[in-house]
């Protein structure tokens, strides 16, 4: 877990995450009592960081999922001033997740994610499978909840970018097979296709072991709410 996110992880939460896993590893392979050590990134301070500014929404604009954006990149050059800029983007998901969970999909919403992305700026994800429930109306909706939650935090104009997404799947078999999440224990869980979402974290490039039957879904598991907790932020 990202240690800039402490204020946002309690026992209640790690609780949660625990059951979900536990629940599946039982159902799926019938193993219960799965042990499963919840810890802090060590390398957070070796990412790094690009500087803030313009050039980042022109960047992303030429990658694939791209949709729009809203609000400013601010300028920011100094390493201390990213790292303070990353902790406020944080106190501005946590201030406005409420309101924007209800359009997640278990509330007939097509937000399937939203987070920090490293680069500087929030990031709100559509499922990609329904196009058709997105138009200008819904994201400019959707970015007014954020900036106005944002403003109470002391942040104008916001820098967010929309893009598409998918809600993943627990499926093993519907994963790449350099996208099988390697665990050891400095690097914890990654997803090689989805790093630059992680704040604060890096991967260590694809890697992959031998796996005992039944342990491929339990690693998979694992990684996809690894994964939910960074892409949807707080949830």
């Amino acid at each position: 877990m990202g240690s800039a996110y402490k204020e946002e992880v309690n026992d209640s939460r790690i609780d949660k995450i625990y059951q979900k896993i536990e629940d599946y590893c039982e159902q799926q392979e019938g193993i219960d009592e799965i042990p499963v050590v919840f810890m802090w990134a060590h390398d957070e301070e070796n990412l790094p960081l690009p500087d803030y500014g313009p050039q980042i929404f022109n960047e992303v604009k030429n990658e694939s999922g791209f949709i729009t954006t809203r609000g400013t990149m601010p300028v920011i050059t100094d390493a201390n001033k990213k790292v303070e800029w990353e902790e406020t983007a944080g106190n501005c998901i946590h201030s406005f997740r409420d309101e924007l969970d209800h359009y997640m999909p278990e509330n007939g919403g097509p937000v399937v994610g939203y987070g920090y992305d490293y680069r500087g700026y929030i990031f709100v994800e559509f499922d990609k499978k329904s196009p058709e429930n997105i138009n200008e109306s819904i994201i400019d909706e959707i970015y007014q909840i954020i900036d106005n939650n944002c403003k109470q935090e002391g942040v104008s104009e916001v820098p967010v970018i929309f893009e598409w997404g998918e809600v993943p799947t627990l499926d093993e078999e519907l994963l790449p097979a350099e996208e099988i999440p390697y665990v050891n224990e400095s690097d914890g869980v990654n997803f090689s296709s989805n790093e630059k979402k992680i704040a604060g974290n890096k991967t260590t490039g694809n890697k992959t072991t031998n796996q005992m039957p039944g342990f491929t879904s339990m690693m998979a598991v694992l990684g996809l709410l690894s994964l939910l907790v960074f892409k949807r932020s707080y949830k």
